[in-house]
Formats: structure tokens, sequence, C-alpha cells
């Protein structure tokens, strides 16, 4: 899971990488096999549905970034062109 997280952070910002993510994580675990005992079927259906894949999305990302800082993308400050223009004026 950490090449396909370092991967989408390469191409993407952090935002939409966590949501790509998020939505791999929970097609993985809707396909695997459910259980053959219903007991297990049921409690395996419950923790899933309980199961917050932007949360593990976002943990991947923040500890791909920990462990490898060029990874986090240097998002502008809106306000950095504004400051400019008025210095120059």
């Amino acid at each position: 899971m950490r090449a396909i997280t370092v991967d989408i952070l390469q191409s993407t910002d952090q935002g939409f990488a966590a949501g790509k993510i998020a939505d791999a994580l929970q097609q993985f675990a809707s396909e695997q096999p459910v259980p053959i005992e219903p007991m297990h079927a049921s409690l395996y259906a419950l923790a899933l549905a309980r199961i917050d894949f932007f949360t593990l999305a976002l943990e991947l990302l923040l500890n791909a970034e920990a462990s490898d800082p060029t990874l986090i993308k240097q998002v502008a400050n809106d306000t950095d062109a504004f400051d400019e223009e008025s210095l120059a004026a």
C-alpha cells in the first residue's frame, strides 16, 4: 500500500490523494471473501460498515510523508502573489 500511496502523492495533492487512497482501500476491503460462518459474516459486514476509510488513508499519507519529506508538496499561499504585486507598486 505504501507504493500506491507514494505514487498517488507524487502525482496529486494531499486532499485528492487521500480520497483516491480511501476509495482503493474500500474497494480492496469489499473484494475480500466474506466469512462462511453466518456469525463471522455478520460481524465482518458490521465492521466493514464502521471503518472510516478516509481516516485510514490520511494516516497512510501522513506516515508516507513523515518517512520521505520530499513527498510533501509546497502549496503556494494565495496571498503571496498579491503581496508581491502590492510591493512592486
